[in-house]
């Protein structure tokens, strides 16, 4: 297995892995769009080097030559910045303009934490330490960004994923409202 910072190459993948997340999230906000214009907008997203590699950060887990997993994050004060470059390509393929993702989200990041936006392993590769690995590799990110903190928030029905955080020293600070799901936000010191 081999982490290394994602490519333009590697934009197709990528969506494929976040859409998993997207759809677990079951925000009301995109369910009525139409999915191949969905796709494209954040493939065409991800291919951007602010996506990847100023504003957010985004690592993948490769296999055999396969994208098998992926982190994508970013310093605090790129937060608003990240919805944006998300969103950015919705109205070029014909979906409404939006600013965020998401419906609601009461998510407050301080100035010291590098967030965890979203991490996920294609369903063949899971249990065999790929999120682990990645997870891993985040601190040396988070310093680069002057950060001190990891942070990221887990839904309250995926107690596996929130096991294997506690596992890797993140402690719960507080609970909140993304969309209709209630999250933990999870912090440790790097």
């Amino acid at each position: 297995m081999l982490i290394r910072p994602a490519t333009s190459d590697d934009a197709p993948q990528i969506r494929a892995l976040f859409r998993i997340i997207l759809k677990q999230m079951e925000l009301k906000k995109l369910r009525n769009l139409n999915q191949q214009r969905l796709n494209l907008a954040l493939e065409l997203s991800f291919k951007t080097k602010e996506c990847r590699l100023s504003k957010g950060q985004i690592i993948v887990a490769e296999v055999d030559g396969e994208v098998a997993g992926m982190a994508f994050g970013y310093p605090s004060q790129a937060d608003g910045d990240i919805d944006e470059l998300l969103c950015h390509y919705f109205p070029k393929v014909g979906l409404p303009a939006y600013e965020s993702l998401y419906d609601n989200d009461d998510s407050q990041l301080t100035k010291t934490e590098w967030y965890l936006d979203s991490l996920a392993v294609k369903p063949k590769f899971r249990g065999l330490g790929i999120a682990t690995a990645l997870l891993k590799r985040l601190p040396k990110i988070a310093a680069r960004c002057g950060k001190t903190k990891l942070s990221l928030d887990v839904d309250l029905t995926n107690p596996k994923a929130k096991k294997l955080y506690r596992k890797l020293g993140f402690k719960q600070t507080d609970t909140l409202q993304i969309g209709s799901h209630r999250y933990h936000h999870l912090m440790r010191a790097i």
